[in-house]
């Protein structure tokens, strides 16, 4: 076996060994599936064979998250794997009988559980191991990131489901040069993957930030205005007329418009609309950079 295959299959066995930890995600769906079991209660139903919610179970669980993959990727460094060193690696872990701990955090103790063998594939694919990290995000990382957080990041660019055209490279080179330092890092970078893999390759992505501004903006405008109306008649009232309720609260709409004008200006110079914001309603504008440090202060950092 070749000794970068030999790391991967050592690296998940310390990391089985070690066990797994149920994240809210997981103890979310168990709670809501099996009415919060404990855990000789969930033992029986990872050893039903005939329970018809076993496979969704065990294959949730065994579901590599970012703390899963960020403990493989500090092991492998940057570490090129091919589909055929997956498949060896993938043939050595069925030979072995894994066996792990599901750890739960709430107190409801500790769970021994078999690695099915059927998962083992999924698990490493899922990994995202084969996939490059582009060089020139590479080098931004080494230079503007924090050694403590590159390996988180490099597990997100992993997760980037679509290729990063040159475009979203050179964006996310200079987004790691202006903010890899801010307090907002981590969710100036979720957000920016979320909309970069929403959009083409050759996107302008000023002008893409730009109408999400524009979106956002309105939905503010309409929740303040459904909020005044509320203030007035019930809701019941309000859903005869047709009216619904937005989608995001007020609070969490300020909040993505002021990442959006925290990025936009950290990597472009500007803000992606015109200085003067909403008069009415939301309790607040913007008319100078100032404003916009008030903002993000209020809602980012509260």
């Amino acid at each position: 076996m070749k000794e970068n295959c030999r790391l991967l299959v050592e690296t998940i066995c310390r990391m089985l060994r070690d066990g797994l930890e149920a994240d809210e995600r997981l103890i979310g769906y168990i709670d809501a599936l099996f009415f919060s079991p404990s855990v000789i209660e969930l033992a029986r139903v990872i050893d039903d064979d005939a329970n018809p919610e076993r496979d969704g179970l065990l294959e949730l669980i065994f579901f590599p998250d970012e703390t899963d993959q960020k403990k493989i990727e500090e092991a492998l460094g940057d570490i090129i794997y091919s589909f055929e060193d997956v498949d060896t690696v993938a043939g050595e872990l069925s030979r072995r009988c894994l066996r792990t701990t599901l750890l739960f955090s709430d107190g409801r103790g500790s769970l021994p559980i078999a690695f099915p063998r059927g998962a083992i594939k999924t698990f490493l694919q899922r990994l995202n191991l084969t996939k490059p990290i582009d060089a020139e995000l590479l080098n931004s990382i080494a230079a503007h990131i924090a050694p403590s957080d590159r390996t988180a990041v490099k597990v997100k660019l992993r997760n980037f489901r679509k290729h990063l055209g040159a475009k979203k490279v050179q964006f996310l080179s200079v987004f790691f040069e202006k903010t890899g330092s801010d307090g907002q890092f981590f969710a100036g970078l979720d957000f920016m993957l979320d909309v970069l893999e929403d959009i083409a390759a050759d996107a302008d992505v000023f002008h893409e930030l730009t109408q999400r501004r524009q979106a956002c903006r309105h939905q503010l405008q309409q929740t303040a205005g459904f909020e005044e109306r509320l203030k007035r008649d019930n809701i019941e009232t309000l859903m005869m007329r047709g009216e619904r309720a937005a989608h995001l609260p007020q609070h969490d709409l300020i909040k993505k418009l002021a990442l959006i004008d925290r990025i936009c200006l950290s990597v472009f110079g500007k803000v992606a609309a015109a200085p003067r914001e909403i008069q009415n309603g939301p309790g607040f504008t913007l008319q100078s950079v100032d404003d916009l440090r008030e903002l993000a202060r209020r809602y980012l950092y509260e």
